[in-house]
């Protein structure tokens, strides 16, 4: 079960973080200040808090995986 797991560790957690990486490079993008005026502050708003959300999520999870096992 162990070395199972093991082999799909890259294969699952890489993807993840690369994932969570490009949120973060997203959030940084929309949240710099041409975005600031007018209906792109809420979507600016809303992106931020489901890329905070989601890259902290995928970083716990990879925690998680990784003192697991």
């Amino acid at each position: 079960m162990k070395h199972g797991v093991q082999s799909l560790l890259p294969k699952v957690i890489l993807p993840l973080m690369i994932s969570g990486l490009f949120f973060m490079s997203l959030m940084a993008a929309i949240g710099s200040p041409q975005f600031a005026t007018g209906p792109l502050e809420m979507l600016r708003h809303i992106v931020h808090k489901v890329s905070l959300n989601y890259a902290f999520s995928t970083f716990h999870i990879t925690a998680t995986l990784a003192t697991a096992y």
